[in-house]
């Protein structure tokens, strides 16, 4: 069993964003499920990637846009978001 959560994780910051990793490979060894916390700035972006894995986000507080490749879509506080293998979503 792994009990984790912020304050005993990875902590890793970016340009307008930070995340915790809470569940990965690192703690893990999962390659197949990942579970972590991201908070994005007000007006800032993650740049446009891709992951073999299918994503999902829930949305915890705050609004946004959530970019899938050739969709847009508004998001908001209590929205989970699905995102196919190998999409490129922005957001």
């Amino acid at each position: 069993m792994l009990i984790t959560n912020r304050t005993n994780t990875r902590f890793r910051k970016y340009n307008g964003f930070s995340t915790n990793l809470l569940i990965g490979e690192l703690n893990s060894g999962s390659k197949e499920i990942s579970i972590q916390i991201t908070d994005v700035d007000p007006n800032e972006m993650q740049f446009l990637h891709s992951h073999e894995q299918e994503q999902c986000y829930y949305i915890i507080s705050g609004t946004g846009l959530m970019i899938i490749d050739d969709q847009t879509k508004e998001i908001k506080e209590g929205d989970a978001v699905f995102i196919p293998s190998n999409s490129k979503p922005w957001y």
